[in-house]
């Protein structure tokens, strides 16, 4: 097997990698970023339980890894504005946002949100995780999938350096 070598990152692409190994890290399913499966209707969401064995029994190829870390790439702008959106929204009525439980696929907790901003939390939220879909897909992954990795990664160290190395890659190339 031959070696392929990388050259090394400017400190400005050891930041910003920096940033995406921290995203990783907190877990890309946790906060705002689960991505259900279909139209996201938070009034009725889809979610996706998946279990640890099921994901273990499915290897993860470097074709999906690299699927994976386009698709956490592209969608990370507009993950940091929902995030940003939505964090404004709450602490206009003097709430923070670590006191709402919400994703893609959990919106139960909607109703915790006053309803002055209720409306438009959901609304950012919705558009998120249908551009979030979206991206997922165009990059040839399907949310289930996308969902199952980013679960594994948390799990296996492996996978995760995987995942950090393709979007160092990534960022590289860019």
């Amino acid at each position: 097997m031959t070696e392929v070598l990388i050259p090394s990152p400017s400190p400005a692409q050891v930041r910003r990698f920096s940033r995406f190994k921290q995203f990783l890290s907190l877990g890309l399913a946790s906060g705002i970023l689960t991505i259900a499966g279909g139209s996201v209707n938070p009034a009725s969401p889809i979610g996706l339980s998946v279990m640890p064995a099921a994901i273990a029994q499915t290897t993860i190829t470097a074709a999906e890894i690299s699927q994976y870390a386009r698709a956490v790439l592209q969608m990370d702008a507009y993950r940091s504005a929902a995030y940003t959106q939505i964090k404004d929204l709450l602490m206009s009525v003097n709430m923070d946002i670590s006191e709402v439980d919400m994703s893609c696929s959990n919106t139960r907790n909607l109703s915790r949100v006053p309803r002055r901003v209720r409306r438009d939390v959901e609304a950012a939220l919705t558009e998120y995780c249908n551009r979030a879909r979206d991206i997922v897909e165009a990059n040839g992954l399907t949310p289930r999938r996308f969902n199952e990795i980013t679960i594994a990664h948390r799990d296996d160290s492996a996978l995760a350096d995987r995942i950090q190395q393709e979007l160092l890659r990534l960022q590289v190339a860019n």
